[in-house]
């Protein structure tokens, strides 16, 4: 398949210049095809049944497995399939063996998903939770400030890749090898960068993301990949159908070996079936082309954006991949949205689920738009036309 064929393949595409793919990216047709076929063929539960759609079943969710896991570059058998990235976080706070003088290291940049967990649950398992500052013009990390609460108590840094607020990617390399000399965990929180780059994950302890953005998948699919020597160090504690072999008659747990032990519970056959068709049209098109692609279109709004009097772009200097946030001088973001809407251009406005990033810059919100490989100058002209006309109010 052609990429002019697969970019016309995502039905929305046809009435709405899409710019809201921070949220969730746009369904392929082929995705939405993917998953009608399991309810029609195979709709019935993975791992449960030895009849054959049973059978037929758990082979195409292992494959599925397989693809994703191959696209990573990481074992299938350290990745697990989940919910969204939230779904994955948790699972990783419920099975670390924390003990009493722990301490989380996390960011104000933080999604809400990975942030408000360990602030509310680290008084019922007794670890500290230090917040780190980032610098307002980059949106980066205040990595002085890291260096200087991460000590041999630091059981775990949770950071994100690139803030779904301002856009920015963050020093994670560099965050991974301060980890290493304590002998902490990094958390990463791909949600914003994984399917739109190329990136070695399989350094982290931990990985985070969700199905439903840069890897095309449905909403209700995520991924949550744990290096292979972190497993044998966790204690699982999210635990159900699925994830349990057996109770003893002593009443002891025995979970499934991993990456089973971390499904709990009836997967969601269909929007994992649909995920891995997703990332089969990500290899299709290429990373290289998909990041040639977003950059394009990404310089392409920055620089429109920068040149409209009145216009303002928040953390400047970030260096990004996929996602501008502005401002409109007189205009409340939330009406830049609505009139953008009007005009069938599609973005997000208010805080983004990452209110301390806000807090911090002293602002209620912004208007943010964010790119994937699917969007073209075309549409980026569209867009700045429309901000243009509603900054000069008219």
């Amino acid at each position: 398949m052609g990429l002019d064929e697969i970019v016309n393949g995502f039905p929305l595409k046809e009435e709405w210049v899409y710019l809201d793919n921070a949220a969730t990216s746009l369904k392929h047709e082929r995705v939405i095809s993917a998953m009608e076929r399991v309810l029609r063929e195979f709709g019935v539960n993975v791992g449960r049944g030895a009849h054959p759609p049973g059978e037929c079943a758990t082979e195409e969710f292992e494959r599925a497995r397989d693809i994703v896991a191959s696209f990573l570059g990481v074992e299938p058998e350290c990745l697990a399939f989940t919910l969204n990235t939230t779904h994955s976080i948790h699972y990783v706070l419920a099975s670390i063996r924390w003990k009493k003088g722990d301490a989380v290291v996390t960011t104000a940049l933080e999604h809400h998903s990975n942030l408000a967990p360990w602030l509310r649950f680290s008084e019922v398992l007794g670890f500290e939770v230090e917040v780190v500052g980032f610098d307002r013009e980059t949106g980066e990390v205040d990595m002085a400030e890291l260096e200087s609460v991460v000590d041999d108590n630091t059981r775990l840094i949770a950071i994100t890749h690139e803030s779904n607020a301002l856009g920015s990617l963050q020093p994670v390399d560099e965050i991974l090898e301060l980890a290493e000399e304590v002998g902490a965990y990094v958390l990463l929180d791909a949600a914003q960068s994984l399917g739109h780059m190329d990136h070695d994950w399989s350094r982290y302890h931990f990985l985070a993301a969700p199905g439903h953005k840069g890897l095309l998948g449905p909403h209700g699919t995520g991924i949550l990949y744990v290096r292979e020597d972190v497993m044998e160090e966790l204690e699982l504690r999210l635990l159900g159908g699925g994830s349990t072999d057996y109770v003893t008659r002593d009443l002891e747990v025995v979970p499934r070996e991993p990456p089973l032990s971390f499904e709990s519970g009836t997967p969601n056959l269909p929007g994992v079936i649909g995920l891995a068709e997703g990332v089969k049209i990500l290899e299709e098109v290429g990373l290289n082309r998909v990041e040639r692609r977003i950059r394009k279109v990404t310089r392409r709004i920055l620089n429109g954006l920068e040149e409209l009097e009145g216009v303002e772009i928040l953390a400047p200097e970030a260096e990004r991949k996929t996602i501008v946030p502005f401002l409109v001088d007189g205009v409340d973001y939330a009406e830049v949205g609505k009139k953008l809407g009007e005009r069938n251009i599609c973005v997000r406005t208010g805080r983004h689920c990452a209110s301390l990033v806000f807090e911090r810059l002293g602002l209620d919100g912004c208007v943010r738009a964010s790119v994937a490989f699917y969007n073209d100058i075309e549409e980026a002209e569209r867009f700045l036309e429309v901000v243009e006309e509603i900054a000069r109010g008219s």
